[in-house]
Parts: C-alpha cells; structure tokens; sequence
C-alpha cells in the first residue's frame, strides 16, 4: 500500500503543470489517518506532506511552471530511495524524511533535479563550479535562485567520490593560476589569495590548507616560475622586483619634497639628511599611497578624517601639547611663505593704497594669476612706495591697470570701482578712526601682528574676480575658504572619473550633491556672501551691524561715520572725463566744508554718479557721506503717508535708523494692512527707473546745430 501511496503522490505532482491552486493532496491528520488536502502556492509552489505521528512536517517544493521536473529522474530517484528504505523497515512519514536528508546532503537540489551527470560532463572538461552555475541557470531559468556557484561547488566537494574524480588535488591548474596572476599582478599575494578564495571556485590541494593564502600563493608563483611561465622582468603588486628603488627615483622624490616643503625647512632639512634606505622607505611610502588614492572612496574618507582630526587638535581635545606643536608648525609655515614672497608698500590710512597692495599680494599667491606683470617680482624683497605703485598690471583681456588710473581703469574693465573701494575704504576708517587696536583686544590680536579681527573677502574668489570683494569677520572669512577648498578637491575628483571614463556619463548628481553640501555648510555664516554660478547667495552685513556684533564701545562720531560710511574718496586727477572747470568747483566747495582733510576729493566718483543718473542732492551729499541719507529721503517721497509710516517704523524696530521708539508716531488707518517689503521694492523700482531716464538724457550726444537754434527749440531733450 505503501509503494502504491507514494507513486500517487508523484503522479500527482507531475500533473500539476500549472501554476495555480493544487486541487488535491495528501495529509496525515492528528489522529493519524491520511486525509486529502489541497492549497495555492504561487511564489513558492510547493506540495506538502505532514506526518502526524510525530508533529514533523516534510515540505516538497516543486516548481510547475515549465511543466514539473527536469527529466523525471529526480522523481524516479527519490520514489526508488523510499522505497527502499521502507524495505528496512522505515515508517511511510520517516522514509520520507530520511530520503530528503540524504538527498541534500549530497547536493540537494542537484539529485532532486537528477542533473548529476551533466554536472560531472562539465566538471571533466575543465569547468569550474561557477562556469557550470551560469550554463545550469541559463539551461534551467526557472531554478536560477537555486542553482548558485555556491550550490554547485558545495556539491562537488561532497560528491567527489560519486564523480570519479581524486579527492586530493586542487582544481586549479598551474597553466590557470599563471594567467590569473598575469591579469591580477596590481594585487599582492594576499590580496590574490583573497581574491581566488572570495570571487572564484577554485580550491587548494586539501592536504596543503582549506583555504588559499599568501605564502601558498608565493610558493605556486615561486614554482611555475622556476619553470620559465613567467617573464623574466613580471612583477606583481609587493614582490621584490616591485620594491625596487632606483637613483632615478630617489631623485625624483627629493625634487618633490623640496617643492612640497619648501616653506617647512626643518621638516625638509630632516629628509633630505635621510640615508639611502631611508629615501627608499620615502619612495615606497609615497608609491603606496598613490596606489592608494586611486581607490574610490579613499579621499573622501581621508577628507573626513583631517576635518576630524584638525578639529581634535585645534580644540585642545588632543592635549595642550599637542596643540602647541600645532600652532608652532603653522607658524612657521607662514613665516617661511612670507619671507619667501615679496612685499609690498601700503598705508593703512589710504584705502586705495590698501586696493593696490591686495591686488598684488592676492595675484602673487595664487595659483590661477588674474593678473600678468611686465616682468615678474623680486622673492624677499620689500617693495617700496615708489616701486610698488609703479608696477602694471595685466588681465588676460589685455587690460592695463596702474596704480595713478587704478578706479579708472577698473571701471573701463567692466568692472565696478565703487564696489570695488567700498570694503577697502571701511578697513582704513576703522585705522583712521582709532577703532582697530579696540577690536584687536577684543579678539585677543598681539600688537603688531598681522593678523586682523576684520577680512577682505572675495566673493567669487581671487582668482576668478579680485574686485567682487566686501569686509566681513576674519573668522567667516577663513571657514569660507575652507569650505571653498574642500568644494574644488571634490570637484576635482569628479573631473577626474570623468576623464577616466570619457564616454560615460557625466557626473552633474555629484556636482550638484557637492554644491548643495557647501550651500549648507556656508548656512551657518551669518555675515558673508558667496558666488558659486552666476547667483550671489549669503549676507553683505553693513559695517555698523559687524561692530555692534563685535561689542566695541562706540563715540557718537564713530557710530555716525560706520552708519554714513559708502562715500569713495579718490584722486582728483582721476577724473579725466570731468571738466577741469568741475572739478575745481566741486574741490572749491566741498573743501570749504570739509577742509584740507577731505582731499582727495570725490571727484571721480561724482562724475560717475552724475553718469549713472543720480540726482544733484545725491552727488553733492557723497562727499559729507550723506549720500545714503539723500537717497532714502528720495525713496520716501514715493511713497504715500501711510506707507512712509509702516517703511519708518520697521526701520527703528530694526534700529536702522538711529532713532528710538519714543520717535513712532500714533498709527495712521490702514498701518497695519501695509506690506513693508513690497513698498520698498515698488520705491527701489521706481528710483532706478528715474536713474536709468536721467542717464539717457545726461549722455546724449549733443546734435550739430547752434546754441541759438538748440535753446530756441522747446522739444530738445539732450543736456547742454
């Protein structure tokens, strides 16, 4: 009864060819008796057989999309295994389970399939467990899951016997091993050996070691080449060929770190004083980590690790000693970078002199000049006043800048020279005024140092626009330039895959990833601007709002001019294009009010205004540094009562106008119902409209007829 039981249950089975519900099966229940049962099994089809006796269950899982079994064999094996074992004297249920276990201790799913012999035709011919997965996984789709290298290769180990194959020699070949090693000769013998263990199939001889290593790896390498199979000049990644060091090398290597450390000379005199097998350790060193950085992710990772470590060390959470030591290198980092460039004249006191000496001093520092020089400079050598205002400057539009024309020349550039002075002309008020040795107490600058509470930022970088510049805190200033250097080594580690891999895609997620990573870093700098692209983005602070910021106690007559301060003081004799008659009268009487201090006068920069369309209140207040006052006074009137109201109250919430509460005064109707923001960008538009108008008209040029006939004539609409 038994053998007639079994053979309806493969039978049914092998009618199941469908995917879909099983509409009959077999069940042993509680009490022991067989019942028909029945299921739908879709993902994994299976039919299921529970032995009630001992609560054990047996699943069979049976896939029936391709119509059943391979070839029927398995089946017909697995029928004939419990028959047999129900001849010695097995239970039905325990037959069952016992032909289950040995079946997939010898490869389970491969003696269910009865794909033994396939297995061995393609073990003979040379295959390796991993060849023989992908041509099963192709041949049989449906069984892809489960015919794995690793299905495969535990299978032949255990069925070696069955195979007819000898249990004590590797399935890698001396022919094979030497053409791996050919193609893998960037690893080193570990590495190898790791390589052959983890993404291969390939086996040692058992009676050497279960697992490839490196020195089994160097004895077969050792082997085939006492045997001439490999080249006499081959090497792979940490042999003794590869170690190699030659003079050329060495040379080489002190070339480079005399140009690396050319501005820590006791770091280079301790290299340089090496023994040749301590330059041949540097050359190794240096040879490895050029391996090293080739490998994705490596400086990223290394990025990450300096951020944490210069942080640990600057914090003082490395020890006091070990910031000391810090603090000592980078000092003489510096000291020797400066005495190696040249020095330029500047006065403090002088805002253009302050122009001028950046300009130099910036361009000379930089990698990516701006600026191209008649000749170039002196290194250690300390440039007179003289000398340095004599030197030319050179764009690589041909552009020539020099110091006696520098506003001038800026502005036929295309640039902007007010722009350009303002940060320059706030730094010389805080040294006229007296407020920098305030400020360097406060920050805790030592007299005489160079250093400085108060930076000239460049918005877009020196090297891109020297002249989009603004004064801002010298520490945003120095985390600006941080962040800026990690965003271009990242970018350059973009451009870099993408040269690599020319006809690939381009990497626009990891720039734009980039960008966004620095946007969100620079969040947390309160009090600068930066230009990445064609959009400026962050805060251009007023000096007014970095000084209260700073605390430093204020005189009504600093506090006037950091609020008032935007006039551009500049050289009468630059301002050519002005009348001489102009100019005189414009020195005569704004001298008058001023005094001799006020000179040089802003005579440049009030033929600009008056280009540019600005109103007469506004070009004549620019000397007093009114010219802020005048224009709001402008932007008020056009605005209705109500809204002058709203745009003055916000103003001294803010204390942006110098007044206090007690000057607001009782609500007009309608105050509340005023959007400020919207106001003030109506009155900006209108202002510049007007400009704009004003400037056409101011330079028209004048049409050939007479005085009479122009004054006589009621439509002339140009300036006389």
């Amino acid at each position: 009864m038994a053998d007639n039981l079994f053979e309806s249950i493969i039978d049914n089975l092998k009618e199941k060819r469908k995917e879909g519900k099983i509409t009959g099966g077999y069940r042993f229940a509680d009490d022991g008796k067989l019942k028909l049962g029945g299921g739908y099994y879709d993902d994994d089809k299976m039919f299921e057989i529970e032995v009630g006796k001992d609560n054990a269950n047996v699943l069979f899982k049976k896939s029936f999309a391709d119509g059943g079994s391979t070839n029927g064999s398995g089946d017909a094996a697995l029928s004939a295994k419990v028959k047999e074992l129900m001849d010695d004297g097995y239970e039905f249920g325990e037959a069952v389970k016992e032909a289950m276990r040995q079946g997939y201790a010898k490869g389970g799913i491969v003696v269910q399939l009865g794909i033994q012999e396939e297995i061995k035709k393609l073990y003979k011919a040379g295959e390796s467990a991993l060849k023989i997965a992908k041509k099963l996984q192709t041949k049989y789709p449906q069984y892809k899951n489960k015919l794995s290298q690793y299905v495969i290769g535990n299978y032949l180990r255990e069925a070696k016997t069955t195979l007819g194959l000898p249990d004590n020699k590797t399935n890698l070949t001396e022919d094979a091993f030497v053409e791996l090693r050919k193609q893998k000769s960037s690893l080193t013998n570990k590495q190898f050996a790791n390589y052959l263990n983890d993404e291969t199939d390939y086996f040692p001889d058992p009676k050497q070691a279960k697992k490839y290593s490196g020195d089994l790896i160097s004895k077969k390498f050792n082997s085939a080449n006492a045997k001439g199979k490999f080249p006499k000049k081959f090497k792979y990644a940490g042999s003794t060929a590869d170690k190699a060091v030659t003079s050329k090398e060495i040379s080489e290597y002190k070339k480079y770190a005399k140009a690396l450390y050319k501005n820590q000379p006791e770091r280079l005199k301790k290299i340089l004083a090496l023994n040749n097998d301590g330059l041949k350790q540097k050359v190794l060193d240096r040879r490895g980590y050029s391996n090293k950085v080739k490998k994705p992710g490596f400086r990223e990772k290394k990025n990450l690790e300096n951020v944490k470590y210069r942080n640990e060390i600057t914090t003082g959470k490395r020890g006091e000693g070990r910031l000391l030591n810090y603090r000592e290198t980078i000092a003489e980092y510096n000291r020797a970078k400066r005495a190696d460039s040249a020095q330029f004249f500047r006065n403090p006191s002088d805002p253009k002199s302050l122009l001028w000496e950046d300009l130099l001093k910036r361009n000379e520092s930089s990698k990516n000049k701006f600026f191209k020089y008649d000749k170039p400079f002196e290194k250690k050598k300390n440039y007179s006043k003289a000398e340095t205002q004599s030197i030319v400057l050179k764009d690589k539009n041909g552009n020539k800048y020099k110091y006696n024309t520098l506003l001038n020349d800026i502005d036929k550039a295309g640039f902007d020279s007010r722009k350009a002075f303002k940060p320059y002309d706030q730094k010389s008020y805080l040294y006229k005024s007296g407020l920098m040795p305030e400020l360097n107490k406060i920050y805790g600058v030592e007299l005489g140092s160079r250093q400085n509470p108060f930076h000239i930022h460049h918005v877009q970088g020196a090297s891109k626009n020297p002249f989009n510049v603004m004064l801002t805190f010298a520490e945003e200033n120095l985390d600006e330039g941080k962040k800026r250097i990690s965003l271009n080594a990242a970018f350059n580690r973009i451009l870099e895959k993408e040269k690599l891999n020319p006809e690939g895609p381009k990497q626009y997620t990891a720039k734009k990833n980039a960008i966004n990573l620095f946007k969100n870093d620079m969040k947390a700098n309160k009090n600068i601007a930066y230009q990445i692209g064609k959009v400026e983005e962050g805060n251009r602070p007023r000096l007014i709002d970095m000084l209260k910021k700073s605390k430093v106690p204020l005189t009504k007559a600093q506090r006037s001019g950091a609020m008032s301060l935007g006039s551009f003081p500049a050289q009468v004799a630059e301002a050519p294009s002005m009348a001489k008659g102009a100019v005189k009268a414009a020195a005569k009487s704004v001298g008058k009010a001023l005094g001799v201090a006020a000179l040089p006068l802003e005579a440049y920069f009030m033929k600009k205004m008056y280009d540019e369309g600005k109103t007469m209140s506004e070009i004549l207040a620019s000397p007093f540094m009114l010219e802020g006052v005048v224009a709001e006074g402008q932007r008020l009137m056009t605005m209705d009562p109500v809204e002058r109201q709203a745009v003055k109250n916000a103003q001294i919430a803010e204390d942006f106008s110098m007044m206090d509460t007690d000057f607001m005064t009782p609500a007009k109707q309608g105050l509340e119902s005023v959007n400020v923001d919207m106001v003030n960008e109506r009155a900006n538009r209108e202002i510049e409209e007007r400009r704009k108008a004003k400037a056409a008209q101011r330079n028209k040029t004048l049409p050939n007829q007479g005085l009479l006939r122009i004054l006589a004539n009621p439509t002339y609409k140009g300036v006389l």
